[in-house]
């Protein structure tokens, strides 16, 4: 686990360029997918600095604000359960997209 928090946060350091950002969420999803769905993931959200946390949710807004209402209001209800604030920040990173402000 301290190996994927290594790799992640020296990706989120650069998270803005675009080749991390896709390495950012292989890394996520492999991450989500060891053992428990939602604490694993709440452990790496409540571990990222405030500034990493709001590339996260930029990053995702851009991702997501391009798919079906559904589907982004499934992906905040799963970001919310790994850690409410996470998915707080995604809703509100996506209201920002969807009024073209992101």
């Amino acid at each position: 686990m301290n190996q994927l928090l290594e790799q992640t946060h020296a990706l989120l350091g650069d998270a803005a360029k675009a080749d991390n950002f896709g390495k950012l969420v292989g890394l996520a999803y492999t991450f989500c997918w060891i053992g428990d769905h939602r604490q694993q993931p709440g452990d790496l959200f409540r571990n990222m600095t405030s500034a990493q946390k709001q590339t996260l949710f930029d990053n995702t807004a851009r991702q997501v604000g391009q798919a079906s209402k559904h589907i982004q209001e499934r992906h905040v209800a799963n970001c919310a359960k790994a850690d409410p604030a996470y998915g707080k920040g995604v809703a509100d990173a996506l209201a920002k997209f969807a009024a073209g402000k992101l």
